[in-house]
C-alpha cells in the first residue's frame, strides 16, 4: 500500500480527478471477502477523493460509494498519517458485534485524520 500512496502523490493523480468536492483524501477498504461477518480475508483498496456523483467516471478511474449509516470514528493521534496504525488498533479492538464489515475508510484532511468503521443498523457512533 505504501507504493500506491507514493505513486498517487508523486504523479499528482488526485489533482486530476474531475468533479472533486473538498480537499480530503480517502483510503477505502471495500468489497470485503466476509462482508457483514468479519474483517478477515481479501478486500478492495482504493485511494481517492470525494466527487460530485453526477461526474462521469474517467477511463482508468473507479467510483466507490461508501454506504450511509452510523459510523464509529477513531482519531489518528496528532493527525499524523505515520500513526494511522494506532487508530486501526483501536478500531480492531472495538466490539466486532457492533461492526457492519461492509466498508471502512481512512480520511485525511486539514482537521486531522480518522479511521471510520460502519456500524450495524441501530448502533451508535463512539464519537
Amino acid at each position: 500500500m505504501p507504493q500506491l500512496w507514493q505513486e498517487i502523490y508523486s504523479k499528482g493523480l488526485l489533482q486530476r480527478v474531475p468533479g472533486r468536492v473538498g480537499e480530503n483524501t480517502y483510503a477505502v477498504y471495500s468489497q470485503l471477502e466476509d462482508a457483514g461477518k468479519s474483517r478477515e480475508g481479501w478486500f478492495t483498496f482504493l485511494i481517492g477523493v470525494s466527487v460530485d456523483p453526477a461526474t462521469p467516471i474517467p477511463e482508468g478511474m473507479t467510483l466507490v460509494s461508501v454506504p450511509g449509516g452510523t459510523r464509529a470514528n477513531f482519531t489518528v493521534p496528532e493527525g499524523d498519517p505515520s500513526r494511522v496504525m494506532e487508530a486501526w488498533n483501536q478500531a480492531w479492538g472495538f466490539d466486532d458485534g457492533l461492526k457492519s464489515f461492509h466498508c471502512e475508510y481512512e480520511e485525511y484532511g486539514t482537521e486531522g485524520a480518522v479511521v471510520s468503521l460502519g456500524l450495524a443498523a441501530g448502533r451508535r457512533d463512539n464519537g
